[in-house]
């Protein structure tokens, strides 16, 4: 039975239907997928916030219509979009790629969101489907780099790509008149298929007449009157209250324009005009008022209007129409200058000067629009049009000449190249059609004379179609007559003369059609949802754990009741998490986990374990070598030891570093030690003097992180490596290098980095690691015993800075001689965090392209953000800054390594720990993707984790 048709009075439903309508209602129910549906639909076609459902008024509402249905949640919303993405992307695509879609002409645009000024790409593609021009807003996309002509047309080229849309099916592309769109498009089609929008340079024509110097004078007198009359209640009242006593019963206010709107300008005089009788006595009661328009200038503003009026009804037109097509852009502008050239510009020196500005503008903008083939050969086919518009006829003999060659090449080919080999229809009139149109070239061809009896000329003998006539529809009633031409009609009618349109402006509307179709015909339906970024990663704190659930959603019932269920697919990644060092920048991971990390990343949807330790050989003895770097010499001791094996189960370390006193540690076997331990210099124990034995692991460690980035890497993951000091680095971009080839990155410290043997002051390798992994530099240095895993591949210019302030001399010529890209607090302060993080991306990666590795050391941040660490500079970030950095980098897509170094637990007190740990907490949740609003983005899973069932002193699960 249908369910959805109201029952008869006179028939009394059984119990068994009676059970279905209820039952209907419940979750998975026939009655309760189409309600959620038409909320669906309600919230993509209205462009209204998933929260709307959370309204009181909403929700009464919808209870009062249907007590039986339950509102879904939010994130119930959200995560049907989601779960049918892939769905309707693969619908279109295969529309696409299948000849049910013959040609395509694409929109594009790019803005920027006011609140959070971030930048946005729209796609929108027009195409023929049913007899009926369709548009589907494709894609809404962040863009996280410059605006550049390559960035934009890299985007264009996916879109395209992922809808399965190939060149040769588009049309064209239509965009505004900036540079980098329109290089864009040129390089995206090549040139010959981009069109300006015809909106926008309408708006630049008219904005230049209206600052013209005598027009300005007026519309500013205007504008400050309504200034005035907003900004003060008592005058508005007196306006509201005299046109009360007037008999107005319903009173008007003043309008005041906006910048962007010329159009507004129009309104704003139209508005003041029909309220100047009433506005005038008001400012003659005010001493402060501005000065009222003289009798002159109010006739003026009323010239102005009539020279203006047919481009606002051109504007009205365009914004107006539901589907403004190419072929509409001659005739407006014919019909436009012949309404200019009509105004009466006796007695008025104001309207002689706008009226010549204005067809002056028409004839630079437009003149030669006809030239254009894309648009010229739309008007022709366009049976309201035709030919009667064109001004130039070496033009239009260009447009027919075009369009003769292109029969010919289209009926040479196969009849399958046509624009849709769709099925045509049953129509049972076809035959009235032919004789109706056929009647009509009888009657046209004696006038043809000697003219070609092709189909260009019978098309062109018809007299034309009404101007309220839809195009398409009529060439649905010719195309049995003009098959040729029917076929050019598809591949020009479709493109349209704005860059966006209604449907356009609506993020999810590439579905919100087929929705409504699946609801009239009782099926599911589905809406766009942005496509989310999936970051999947793997933390290494050299070394820790962790894997990201993957979760799918499974439908099934049970017995008699629709219940849903979560599967929950684990995968692991091999990691794991050591600590030993109690002192220095050894004990970060360690405390950093402390924090409730892992924790806050099951939260977050990650499935986290330890998987043991990463482990470095004892050292027995070590050669000295005499270079300006501290305990150079037992990379060669950890070198040689590696190649010979371990023999003894406990040994005792002596060594013997720039003249210091042996340092006797006791290790059994091999030694469990975390990243970078020690590597700034300290020693295992506080009251030693010598900083010599954890410098034996920069060969080692180092080494086993590049392998260990790369074991990561080969899963297909991020690496976040949490450790000792920056040398830590050294291993971790080598291992990258090694896994994914060349690499951008963002070198994010106070410190350069970029000392040498030659120039360090103080022998600290973690002052060098930059130095160490450019190849340009690879010549400042000896040869380095024990070093020979790494190989410097990286070009200099493949590093930017950000937050420098402490900068050695050496260090500064090196990074003047490369032009090394380098923004200091100075420029942070200036241009904002924001910018110059895109700035830095766009410059070591200007195609978007390489993956990205963030190394940060936390002294980048302000010491009293982050006290707790060896190196610390006043004057630095702040905490939202360094975390910016961190969401800037997740929402390229690319990030595919960060490091976090140089916490040091063991400087401050409790509070300065306490701070340090918290900033660098709070940077690890960002490069996660955690947003500081307050939730987590779209990509993120739900609350997967029983949290009853977490070991608390080992994090994971038991």
């Amino acid at each position: 039975m249908d369910l959805s048709q109201p029952q008869s009075k006179r028939h009394q439903m059984s119990i068994e239907e009676s059970f279905k309508r209820v039952t209907s209602y419940s979750e998975a129910g026939v009655q309760h997928n189409l309600l959620v549906k038409c909320l669906l639909y309600f919230i993509c076609t209205d462009k209204q916030p998933f929260d709307v459902v959370n309204g009181r008024g909403f929700r009464r509402f919808i209870k009062q219509l249907s007590p039986s249905f339950e509102i879904p949640t939010v994130d119930t919303l959200k995560q049907q979009l989601d779960d049918t993405y892939d769905l309707m992307v693969n619908i279109y695509k295969t529309k696409f790629v299948s000849d049910k879609v013959g040609h395509v002409a694409l929109t594009s645009d790019v803005w920027s969101e006011m609140m959070s000024s971030r930048s946005f790409i729209g796609i929108t593609a027009h195409f023929l489907e049913g007899g009926v021009i369709r548009s589907r807003c494709i894609v809404t996309k962040e863009l996280e780099d410059r605006h550049t002509s390559v960035h934009i047309s890299e985007k264009l080229e996916e879109a395209c790509q992922q809808f399965g849309i190939s060149k040769d099916k588009i049309t064209c592309i239509v965009t505004d008149e900036g540079a980098n769109m329109v290089a864009a498009a040129n390089r995206f089609l090549g040139k010959g298929r981009h069109l300006q929008c015809f909106a926008h340079t309408l708006n630049l024509v008219i904005e230049n007449v209206m600052n013209h110097d005598s027009v300005l004078l007026i519309t500013n007198k205007i504008r400050e009157i309504v200034k005035c009359f907003q900004n003060s209640v008592i005058q508005s009242d007196l306006l509201h209250s005299k046109q009360k006593a007037s008999g107005i019963e319903n009173p008007l206010k003043l309008i005041l324009d906006v910048k962007t709107r010329w159009n507004s300008v129009y309104y704003m005089l139209e508005r003041y005009i029909e309220l100047s009788s009433i506005v005038h006595p008001i400012l003659l009661q005010n001493p402060k008022a501005p000065l009222a328009p003289t009798a002159a200038e109010l006739s003026g503003a009323k010239q102005l209007l009539n020279i203006l009026k047919p481009v606002e009804y051109v504007t009205r037109e365009v914004s107006g129409e539901k589907y403004a097509t190419t072929s509409k852009i001659i005739p407006l502008i014919n019909c436009l200058r012949a309404q200019v050239m009509a105004v009466d510009e006796t007695d008025s020196e104001l309207v002689e000067v706008v009226k010549e500005a204005l067809l002056k503008e028409i004839d630079n903008r437009f003149g030669s629009v006809e030239e254009c083939h894309l648009v010229a050969l739309a008007c022709v086919l366009d049976p309201r049009f035709k030919n009667i518009h064109f001004s130039d006829p070496k033009a239009y003999a260009n447009a027919i000449s075009l369009l003769r060659r292109a029969i010919k090449m289209d009926s040479s080919g196969s009849d399958t190249n046509s624009g849709s080999s769709t099925p045509t229809a049953y129509d049972f009139w076809s035959h009235h059609k032919v004789l109706v149109h056929g009647r009509h070239n009888n009657k046209r061809m004696a006038l043809a004379g000697e003219r070609e009896k092709d189909e260009i000329a019978l098309y062109l003998a018809n007299p034309v179609a009404p101007l309220h006539a839809d195009p398409i529809q009529q060439w649905e009633d010719m195309k049995h007559v003009f098959p040729s031409l029917y076929r050019q009609a598809q591949l020009y009618l479709i493109a349209p003369a704005t860059k966006a349109t209604k449907s356009a402006a609506a993020k999810f509307s590439i579905c919100s059609g087929h929705i409504q179709d699946e609801i009239d015909q009782g099926g599911g339906g589905t809406l766009y949802l942005v496509s989310q970024i999936k970051l999947l990663a793997c933390v290494v704190m050299v070394t820790w754990h962790h894997s990201r659930c993957q979760t799918t959603r499974i439908h099934y019932r049970r017995e008699e009741k629709y219940k849903k269920k979560v599967a929950h697919h684990g995968q692991g990644w091999s990691a794991s998490f050591v600590y030993l060092l109690k002192s220095g920048v050894g004990n970060a991971p360690e405390a950093i986990r402390s924090q409730k990390l892992l924790t806050d990343l099951h939260r977050m949807g990650y499935d986290v374990k330890d998987y043991g330790d990463v482990t470095y050989p004892a050292v027995e003895t070590a050669e000295k070598f005499d270079h300006n770097m501290k305990a150079l010499e037992h990379i060669a001791a950890c070198h040689q030891k590696q190649l010979i094996g371990y023999r003894n189960s406990l040994s005792r370390v002596g060594v013997v570093l720039n003249n210091c006193t042996s340092v006797h540690l006791e290790r059994k076997g091999d030694t469990p030690l975390s990243a970078g331990s020690g590597l700034a210099g300290h020693s295992l124990v506080h009251d030693r003097p010598c900083g010599a034995c954890p410098d034996v692991l920069l060969h080692v460690l180092p080494s086993q992180v590049s392998e260990k980035v790369q074991d990561v890497m080969k899963d297909g993951r991020v690496c976040v490596t949490l450790g000792g000091d920056h040398s830590l680095s050294i291993g971790t971009i080598d291992g990258h290098v090694k896994a994914r080839g060349d690499v951008a990155v963002l070198w994010v410290d106070a410190h350069a980095d970029l000392n040498t043997a030659d120039t360090s002051t103080t022998g600290n390798i973690h002052g060098m690691p930059v130095a160490l992994l450019a190849k340009e530099l690879s010549d400042y240095w000896p040869y380095l015993p024990g070093m020979d895993w790494q190989k410097p591949t990286l070009s200099i210019k493949q590093f930017a800075y950000i937050g420098l302030r402490s900068v050695d001399e050496y260090e500064r010529v090196i990074m003047d001689k490369y032009s090394i890209t380098a923004f200091g607090m100075e420029d942070i302060e200036y241009k904002g965090i924001i910018n110059v993080v895109n700035e830095a991306l766009q410059s070591i990666d200007p195609l978007s392209r390489l993956p990205l590795h963030v190394s940060f050391d936390i002294d980048s941040l302000d010491s009293l953000e982050a006290p707790s660490t060896g190196t610390s500079v006043r004057g630095g970030m702040s905490l939202r800054e360094g975390i910016q950095v961190m969401e800037q980098a997740h929402r390229t897509g690319r990030l595919s390594a960060v490091d976090l170094v140089e916490v040091n637990p063991s400087i401050g007190d409790k509070r300065d720990v306490h701070l340090t740990l918290q900033a660098a907490k709070h940077l690890l949740q960002a490069v996660f993707g955690r947003q500081r609003r307050g939730n987590y983005p779209n990509d993120e899973l739900v609350k997967l984790v029983n949290y009853n069932k977490l070991d608390k002193e080992t994090n994971v699960l038991k």
